[in-house]
């Protein structure tokens, strides 16, 4: 794996994630959102972690997944 920092860089064989267990197919999606939120979510170090979490905590509150 390519790192720099302890981060996943782009190398040779395009990006490389870090042991979330989602590998190079898993699917990306977007959103905006209000400037206020994007500067407070910009200053989250590890903010697609962040975002990933909250995602899979609200679909848990929701009961669509277990």
């Amino acid at each position: 794996m390519t790192t720099y920092k302890g981060k996943a860089v782009r190398g040779r064989k395009g990006f490389m994630p870090e042991g979330k267990g989602i590998g190079a197919n898993g699917k990306q999606f977007a959103a905006r959102f209000p400037p206020e939120l994007a500067e407070i979510l910009e200053s989250i170090p590890n903010r697609s972690e962040y975002i990933r979490e909250a995602v899979i905590e609200r679909l848990k509150k929701d009961g669509l997944l277990e």
